[in-house]
């Protein structure tokens, strides 16, 4: 049985995160992504979405029954999801976190 490390990517629209996906399915990596995608492109992975090498699931980072079910299987995320620009972030404002552990 062959087993590949499953990751998540945070972010998957915007440059950084979705380069990251794009190598770590490259590598043969299993991969999913999750993001709201209010910026940014899928464009760069939509071969891999064709091809099913890439699980999207299209959601916010701040639903947490939504991170709690994209988490469930996978061995390690990387987060790389923020607020594109600084007008956004003035007119959306901040919004506190809570950290649970």
């Amino acid at each position: 049985m062959h087993w590949r490390t499953k990751f998540l990517v945070a972010g998957p629209a915007r440059l950084i995160g979705n380069h990251l996906a794009d190598k770590l399915i490259d590598d043969d990596f299993e991969v999913g992504v999750l993001g709201d995608l209010s910026t940014g492109t899928l464009e760069n992975l939509s071969s891999h979405i064709r091809d099913g090498n890439l699980r999207l699931v299209k959601g916010d980072v701040f639903n947490s029954e939504i991170v709690t079910e994209v988490v469930k299987d996978i061995d390690a995320g990387f987060h790389k999801t923020a607020v594109a620009s600084v007008t956004r972030l003035l007119v959306v404002g901040c919004i506190p976190l809570e950290v649970k552990s």
